[in-house]
Parts: C-alpha cells; structure tokens; sequence
C-alpha cells in the first residue's frame, strides 16, 4: 500500500480501532487526555479518485 500512496521511506500507514464500552470502576477508564482534532493529523481517502489526487 505505501507504494501505491508513494510515501516516503520514514512514513508509515497507521490504523487502529477499539470496540465496546470503558469500565467505569476502572481506574485508567477515568483517565482523560488532551486531544487534537483528527482532521489535523488524519488524511481520509473515500475512493480511488481521492488517493490520485492527495498525494500530488
């Protein structure tokens, strides 16, 4: 996939997803990080069209 991106050698393709619910009587489910929007680090490609011309 990184060639068909034509990414650099020192980029990466990253995903990751969780499912389900915190435990709320879990202490690290309490835990509350600062966040930046995801349009500020994230490029999101719907179809083909769209990884043609991103990458440009």
């Amino acid at each position: 996939m990184l060639n068909i991106l034509d990414a650099a050698q020192f980029e990466e393709l990253v995903c990751g997803m969780t499912m389900g619910y915190a435990d709320p009587e879990q202490i690290v489910n309490r835990f509350i990080t600062p966040r930046v929007p995801v349009e500020d680090f994230a490029v999101f490609l719907n179809n083909e069209c769209d990884l043609m011309h991103s990458f440009k």
